[in-house]
């Protein structure tokens, strides 16, 4: 193998915002702010408006709680910054939330046909992946768990033996591409990933890996600019398969 191409799952092959909004508000009905909606079985349109316009706030999936609760109170922060440090003061009180989200995704996975209703392809991204996979040169790097991952692959793109980077626990992205590199003999230039987080993406650019931030996920316009002045690229759906058929012939795009 000659190179590894390493892709994000949310927000990069698939757009997962609406399945997040569903298992987060189904959590989240316990909580005191939720009282507003009481009685209501769905997320009403203008909740879906606001989630999925600041869905790139949130990282774990406890501070989808700390996104509803500024929704229902009409008192949003307004910026990333202002979020993340709003979700500080909060993450001892939401301590059980992520446990509690990923028991409520169990459960209505086990409807998978309804599930995967809130589950969309990003048609260009996975059929390269698809096509990277048959070659046995793409594997999935995430933060989302291995079965629901495997699970989506499988009923959406027919893959059933998807090559899933393991983190480990909290370990940032960029060290488990370094064991990959490692591991196959190759130099961090021949290690593309693609990631919407800057979180994920800048850090992997820093230590020598070639990193672009795809902008049809999560992120935002100030995200992007920080990632180009730091020399990141940055690339659209058009531009993904051009920039991957480059580095297939190893050169940059």
């Amino acid at each position: 193998m000659s190179s590894l191409f390493a892709f994000d799952f949310d927000g990069v092959l698939f757009d997962t915002a609406r399945e997040c909004l569903d298992i987060a508000w189904e959590t989240s009905r316990d909580l005191p702010f939720a009282t507003r909606w009481h009685g209501v079985a769905e997320p009403p349109a203008e909740v879906e408006r606001a989630f999925l316009q600041h869905r790139y706030w949130v990282g774990p999936p406890w501070q989808y709680a700390v996104l509803l609760e500024g929704i229902a109170t009409g008192k949003l922060p307004p910026d990333t910054d202002a979020f993340l440090g709003r979700a500080r003061t909060q993450e001892a009180a939401l301590s059980g939330f992520t446990e509690a989200y990923f028991a409520t995704r169990t459960r209505l996975a086990a409807d998978p046909d309804r599930w995967l209703r809130t589950v969309r392809a990003h048609d260009v991204p996975a059929t390269a992946f698809t096509r990277l996979h048959r070659t046995g040169e793409a594997v999935i790097l995430s933060t989302r768990d291995a079965a629901s991952i495997q699970l989506i692959l499988s009923r959406m793109l027919g893959i059933d033996d998807a090559v899933q980077l393991e983190r480990g626990g909290p370990r940032p992205k960029w060290q488990i591409l370094a064991e990959a590199a490692e591991h196959r003999g190759l130099s961090h230039e021949r290690v593309y990933f693609i990631d919407d987080h800057p979180h994920h993406a800048l850090p992997a650019h820093e230590h020598g890996f070639t990193a672009h931030l795809a902008l049809w996920g999560y992120n935002s316009p100030t995200d992007v600019a920080a990632c180009r002045l730091a020399g990141l690229s940055a690339i659209t759906i058009p531009q993904l398969d051009a920039t991957l058929s480059a580095h297939s012939k190893g050169r940059t795009p």
